[in-house]
């Protein structure tokens, strides 16, 4: 998942972490099996399900992380109706997960809620059986997305915040703008005290003048911003119930009012297969809809071959009465036991010649256009599903390289493009929900681990300030490795102690999925082209060599590295802290 920078505030280094967060979640939730899981799930009945949630982090048990958690039954999500699948179900108002727990893993998820019973009541069309037996218990989970209201402002920075934000940042430059007038009045106050004639006589003193008319300028330059127009806008939030046969079970407390959930997406990704609406009324497909009559004739060319490869060892015998006479058993077990030798009674025409011993009648041959139906109906059965060449693929010699196997495996990927298209915009619309989530589960001072492409992990302080970022990272600098100490002291400078750093509630972010080779696989397609670069160009060695040991995997590929790296031209390569 790849997150870009929406409006103003947000910013590159802010769609890295953000990136780096959900590359974490989606590792340690083995969405790579999820993701796949329900892609199989949507090409063998044309839908496919996940869904988030929240949990409490193993190395500390007060902060929450966000985690991807598969739906084995995708035919027990019932989203919106209304809402549309073009989009991933992105406008979906509300959404029911119904699943049936054993009794046991009710009553350890939910020991304060009541059994089901026969005396329970229930309502109109809802039948016991349908809800719970000696077993098994219903659960539904439902989230509902709730809009309200809020009034945004315009002020004349041009910068749009929310009324709150506004009004405590004007109050903030009212109070700056106060304390600077006094601070002003005391540099005035002091500077009357100084004589004329030894500022006019003392460098020294003309200088510190100079100085404190500067000071004075600095504190007279802040302004209050102003608002310029304010609007009300539509804002979304996510409430969610458990509900049994019984009750209402989460929140045990102002149950009505359901309880809220993180983020301002339903959390639950429904992937849909291809649709055509017809008459008013949606049709869903999967990958093997259109095979269906291919796969008959198929079974059809298959089963008469085999009936025909079965009858020939029971082809029957040509033979007169007498010659079978006393033989009879013998004759009639030919097709069941192995005997070794079968006997027969010699038998003569009316003209007095012998008639020749029992036959086999000689068994019916396959009919060669039969080999040529099964054939084609393989080749149809390919076609509608767009699997034109994976038997090339599966008979492939060993000495194939991977690039001569990805090549061969485009034609499938394009004739499965669909099915591949929302795949990717189901993992991108998980992005969103999980960007949706950050800011209010990421929402305290914390250390944020995030993953890069190439699977190394870093951490990076979130929620901070600038002073307390530089503290952490001058602390532990093995920890925060990876984070620029001379660009942070930089903005340190600049933006003042008090500054925020890594604010996960500030900007507004957007994300796609990118789909393609891991990066495992893009290290070794580099290698391959760079080695075969510089073998062509031998001067290139030189300026490519660090890149080369670094795409590399043997032991020791980090120190070749390093010592490559000095002997580089300088400017060639940013220094490593």
């Amino acid at each position: 998942v790849k997150v870009n920078p929406v409006d103003t505030k947000a910013t590159p280094e802010g769609s890295q972490i953000r990136a780096g967060i959900i590359a974490t979640v989606e590792s340690k939730s083995q969405a790579d099996q999820i993701y796949l899981a329900a892609t199989k799930q949507m090409a063998e009945c044309g839908y496919g399900a996940w869904r988030y949630s929240t949990k409490y982090t193993e190395e500390n048990p007060f902060l929450m992380e966000i985690t991807i958690l598969p739906i084995d039954n995708p035919l027990s999500v019932f989203m919106d109706s209304e809402a549309s699948a073009t989009i991933m179900y992105a406008d979906a108002s509300h959404c029911f997960l119904v699943d049936s727990i054993s009794q046991k893993t009710y009553e350890e998820k939910y020991p304060w809620a009541e059994m089901p019973s026969d005396s329970i009541k229930v309502g109109t069309g809802i039948s016991q059986e349908h809800w719970w037996d000696k077993e098994n218990i219903t659960v539904a989970e439902y989230f509902q997305r709730v809009k309200y209201k809020k009034t945004v402002c315009l002020m004349d920075t041009q910068e749009v915040l929310e009324e709150k934000e506004a009004t405590e940042k004007i109050e903030k430059a009212e109070n700056q703008k106060k304390a600077n007038e006094a601070k002003i009045a005391l540099i005035k106050q002091q500077m009357a005290m100084v004589p004329p004639q030894n500022v006019q006589q003392n460098p020294q003193g003309q200088q510190i003048m100079g100085e404190a008319q500067k000071r004075i300028q600095q504190l007279s330059s802040i302004k209050v911003p102003k608002i310029v127009k304010t609007r009300e806008i539509d804002c979304y939030k996510i409430k969610h119930w458990v509900i049994s046969p019984s009750d209402i079970i989460a929140p045990k407390t102002n149950k009505l009012a359901g309880e809220d959930f993180a983020g301002n997406l339903i959390p639950v990704v429904l992937l849909t297969g291809p649709s055509r609406n017809i008459e008013g009324k949606t049709h869903v497909e999967n990958l093997t809809k259109h095979a269906h009559d291919p796969q008959r004739l198929y079974n059809y060319g298959l089963t008469a071959f085999a009936e025909t490869v079965a009858l020939q060892p029971k082809s029957p015998w040509i033979a007169t009465p007498k010659q079978v006479a006393g033989f009879e058993k013998d004759y009639a077990e030919a097709n069941t036991a192995n005997l070794p030798v079968m006997l027969y009674n010699p038998d003569v025409t009316d003209s007095g010649a012998l008639v020749p011993p029992p036959q086999r009648v000689p068994p019916g041959q396959v009919p060669a256009g039969l080999f040529a139906q099964i054939e084609r109906s393989d080749l149809d059965m390919r076609d509608a599903i767009g699997m034109h060449f994976t038997r090339d693929i599966s008979q492939a010699q060993p000495d194939k390289s991977g690039a001569a196997l990805i090549e061969m495996q485009k034609p499938a990927d394009v004739g499965n493009v669909e099915f591949i298209d929302i795949m990717k915009n189901g993992i991108a619309h998980g992005g969103r929900i999980m960007l949706g989530m950050i800011p209010e589960i990421y929402d305290t001072e914390r250390d944020a681990r995030v993953k890069n492409p190439d699977d190394s992990e870093y951490f990076v302080p979130i929620n901070t300030t600038m002073k307390n970022a530089v503290d952490m990272v001058k602390g532990d600098r093995m920890k925060y490795a990876n984070l620029p100490l001379r660009k942070m002291n930089q903005m340190l400078s600049k933006y003042g102690p008090d500054a925020e750093y890594n604010p996960m509630s500030i900007g507004k972010y957007d994300c796609v999925a990118e789909t393609g080779p891991k990066f495992a696989t893009q290290l070794q397609e580099s290698l391959r082209f760079m080695t075969a670069f510089v073998q062509g160009d031998p001067q290139a060695k030189r300026l490519l060599g660090d890149l080369i040991l670094k795409a590399a995997d043997f032991p020791y590929t980090e120190e070749a590295e390093r010592r490559w790296r000095k002997i580089l031209p300088p400017g060639m390569a940013e220094p490593k802290e």
